[in-house]
Order: structure tokens, then C-alpha cells, then sequence
């Protein structure tokens, strides 16, 4: 027997699984040959090794859940325990809680006598309600107010009683003072005069009070999307290197004074042209600053 068939069956020998022929020929090998000796050796120890590791065990719930997928519920089984199954666990523990709701209720009735009293006690009869005074006489509209007639001059006193006539008569009562319904008119009226004469002031725009642009070149550009045509002359202006000077609405119009340098500057009208139909007057001129430029004023309608 050669060294490579005892070592197949090594395997075989450890577990008691060879007949008692082949037995004998592969225990007379190990006794003759020394490197499979160390071979069944290191074989025996490597089982002994296995032998002392703990199987595995599965988590919890791993059976359960490989069966579920193994064999589904149907769909009715399923949506009845959604619907049914969280009662199991919901309806007893509202239980509890009205049950310790009603104990803490009673128990807090016998230690809190106030508590008692105050359900006990019954509302005092309502008083009768003493006359109320008379009521002054609502404010009249600003318009009335304006006109309201003067106060009335106060009452002459009575005169005095001649010696010998008898007991004296009572004193008239006073006139009570009227309302200053007058002054209130009067200084009305004056407020909105001052607030007509405000209102007719007309207040001059941001516009009008700027500096005026030195602008060479006036343009029309025509536009059919106004919010569009904004995005896209920002996006030119940025494009051919120029800045923006102002921009202010007139009326309908949208005007923009911006700076062009004079290299880039028919590059920049052709990108006006592009937006919608331009048109332009005056002679673009060149201002001498470094580097050069062009002043131009666009309105967009």
C-alpha cells in the first residue's frame, strides 16, 4: 500500500469505518512509514479540536421566520393579525390605566376634604342687579361732528326771593356741561387738512433724483417674456465683461444703463439683437478711462 492510499483512508480509520481487511493493510503502512504516522497524528488532534468547539446555535426567532418564508400566510391571515392581534396587547393595558385612574381619583376624594366641600357647595343666589346709570349718547360721525351746534350759554341764576314771601323755593338744578363735541370737530377738520395737503405733495422717485447716466447709445429692446429677457441681458452683460450701472422701472419699461468695454461692444449687440428686436440711437462713444467704455441705456418693454 502506498503512502497516498493510507492517507485517503486515515480519515476513514478514526471513525471505525474501515473493514477489517483494508484495516490491517493501512495499521501495517503507519507502522512502517513514519511522515503518515505524523499525518493520522495531526488528524487526530485536528478532530479533537473540532470535537471541543460548541456547535452553533441559530438567534431567536430564526426558525419561525425562515418557516414564514418557507410557507407564507395568505393574505386575509395576515391582515387579520394586523388588525386583531395589537387588541391582545392594547386592550389590557387601557385596562390598568382606568382601573389606576379611578384609585388615584378616589384616593385623592377621601384625603382632600376641599375637594369634597367644593362639590358640595352650592352657588349663592344672584343679587339683584342695581339700576344702571344712563348711558351717554354715542359719538355722532366725523361728518356730523363737524357741524355739531355751539354749547348752549348756562342758565341765569334765580332770583332771590322778596323778604316776608314764605319758605325759599330750591335752586334750579345746573345745566350739565356739553360734550366738547365742538373742539373735537375743529381739531378733526384740521388733521385732515393736513393730511390732504401731505397727500397732494408728490413725492419725486428714486429715478428722478439720481445722478443723470452719461449715456452715448439709447436703445429700445422688445421683448415677449420680460422675466426671461432680465436673466438673459444679465447673463450678456456678464458674459462680454461689461457691469451694471442701475436699473429702475418707468411706467411699464424696465431701464438699465450698463458699462461695455469698447472692444466686446458689437459682441454685446449682437446678443441684444438675439434677446428680441433692438433698436438703438446715438453714436457709441468711448469714454476715456482704462480700460475704454461704452455708456448705454436700455429699456426693455
Amino acid at each position: 500500500m502506498t503512502c497516498h492510499d493510507a492517507r485517503e483512508r486515515l480519515s476513514d480509520l478514526l471513525d471505525d469505518a474501515l473493514e477489517p481487511s483494508p484495516r490491517a493493510g493501512v495499521e501495517a503502512h503507519l507502522a512502517e512509514c513514519a511522515e503518515c504516522r505524523g499525518e493520522l497524528d495531526r488528524l487526530r488532534a485536528t478532530v479533537g479540536l473540532l470535537q471541543r468547539v460548541e456547535p452553533p446555535r441559530a438567534p431567536a426567532g430564526f426558525v419561525d421566520r425562515v418557516m414564514e418564508r418557507a410557507y407564507p400566510r395568505p393574505w386575509y391571515r395576515r391582515l387579520a393579525g394586523w388588525l386583531f392581534l395589537p387588541l391582545s396587547v392594547k386592550l389590557p393595558a387601557e385596562a390598568a390605566a382606568l382601573v389606576l385612574i379611578a384609585g388615584l381619583a378616589g384616593y385623592l376624594w377621601q384625603r382632600t376634604p376641599e375637594l369634597r366641600d367644593a362639590a358640595r357647595m352650592e352657588p349663592p343666589a344672584p343679587a339683584s342687579a342695581p339700576s344702571a346709570p344712563a348711558e351717554p349718547p354715542a359719538p355722532a360721525p366725523s361728518s356730523v361732528r363737524q357741524r355739531a351746534p355751539a354749547p348752549s350759554p348756562p342758565a341765569p341764576p334765580p332770583p332771590s326771593p322778596a323778604p316776608g314771601e314764605g319758605r325759599e323755593a330750591p335752586p334750579a338744578p345746573l345745566a350739565a356741561p356739553a360734550p366738547p363735541v365742538a373742539a373735537e370737530a375743529e381739531s378733526q377738520r384740521k388733521d385732515e387738512a393736513a393730511r390732504g395737503r401731505m397727500s397732494s405733495v408728490q413725492r419725486p422717485s428714486p429715478a428722478a433724483t439720481a445722478a443723470p447716466f452719461p449715456a452715448s447709445v439709447l436703445g429700445r429692446l422688445a421683448v415677449t417674456n420680460r422675466m426671461e429677457a432680465d436673466r438673459s441681458l444679465a447673463d450678456l452683460i456678464s458674459r462680454v465683461g461689461g457691469s451694471e450701472a442701475r436699473r429702475h422701472r418707468d411706467g411699464t419699461s424696465t431701464v438699465v444703463d450698463v458699462w461695455i468695454p469698447r472692444t466686446r461692444y458689437d459682441e454685446f449687440v449682437r446678443g441684444l439683437e438675439a434677446l428680441g428686436s433692438w433698436s438703438a440711437e446715438g453714436t457709441p462713444t468711448a469714454l476715456p478711462v482704462d480700460p475704454t467704455k461704452i455708456a448705454l441705456t436700455i429699456r426693455i418693454q
